[in-house]
């Protein structure tokens, strides 16, 4: 998740908690509808969800300098239920894909800050194959359901982030304390806004006889102004030996998700892949 490449401040911790309630069951369906020129897929999913919600496990706050300052968020599996419809329209080499999904959590959200909201999740893409290249261009959209602004800045507090408060009760810097990291939750979820907008794209090339691949991954999130690019490069010396370089790059406005983690991310890989 997310947090794995958030580098926490002084005193922060992160702690993983065990599925709750004694129903660990996750199970999906699929119904599918393939003809010629066209696809069909629904799909329902109830489970667990891979990335946990982030709550206040623990807050200490020294009286003194002798002290260390110790913050404790839980990561807390969810249960999460999906509806979804996909559609796919395969006219001649150009395929059209489209699709809507609704996702929810039976969990009570005002006793469990740490479960999203409802939401409605669409996209739609075109893919091309002309001559050597593919080419995929897709947009995507959200609409947080039952949404309410949120309380209060979006951020995991360090222990500076207490000293220009004005007095409060042990329980008043607990509640505000909660708030903050409910809103970060919220942060990493996409849901501080209640409508979000997202385009990628994915141009690749093949010589004729496969030994060259050329590939530009690219996704940009209009709402929150951040952009990750993936370029790569392979080649195939040998039948069993192909040589991959290429490089990541995520870049996001200052409290986005992206400039968060664009430290451990942005990175050169190189690679090579032998097969016997």
């Amino acid at each position: 998740m997310y947090t794995d490449y958030i580098k926490p401040k002084e005193g922060v911790q992160f702690t993983d908690n065990n599925i709750p309630g004694t129903n660990r069951i996750s199970y999906g369906i699929k119904l599918e509808y393939m003809s010629r020129g066209f696809e069909t897929e629904f799909y329902w999913f109830d489970g667990f969800y891979p990335m946990p919600g982030l709550s206040l496990d623990s807050l200490y706050i020294p009286s003194s300098q002798d002290d260390d300052f110790r913050l404790l968020i839980s990561r807390t599996p969810y249960r999460r239920q999906i509806a979804g419809l996909d559609l796919s329209f395969i006219p001649g080499r150009l395929v059209l894909r489209t699709g809507i999904y609704f996702s929810s959590s039976p969990m009570d959200r005002q006793k469990n800050d740490y479960v999203p909201f409802s939401q409605a999740d669409w996209y739609g893409s075109i893919e091309l194959t002309p001559g050597n290249f593919t080419i995929i261009a897709e947009y995507g959209g959200s609409r947080i359901l039952e949404y309410t602004a949120p309380l209060s800045d979006a951020i995991i507090p360090g222990s500076e982030g207490f000293s220009d408060l004005p007095p409060m009760s042990p329980e008043e810097i607990t509640g505000y304390t909660g708030q903050l990291i409910s809103s970060f939750n919220r942060l990493i979820n996409y849901q501080l806004k209640e409508t979000y907008h997202s385009a990628g794209a994915l141009v690749s090339y093949s010589n004729s006889n496969m030994t060259l691949k050329a590939e530009l991954r690219t996704l940009y999130y209009f709402t929150t102004r951040e952009i990750m690019l993936q370029p790569s490069l392979s080649y195939k010396a040998y039948d069993n030996i192909i040589i991959r370089i290429g490089f990541e790059n995520w870049q996001g406005e200052d409290n986005s998700i992206f400039q968060l983690i664009h430290k451990r991310l942005n990175s050169i890989n190189i690679s090579l892949q032998a097969n016997f």
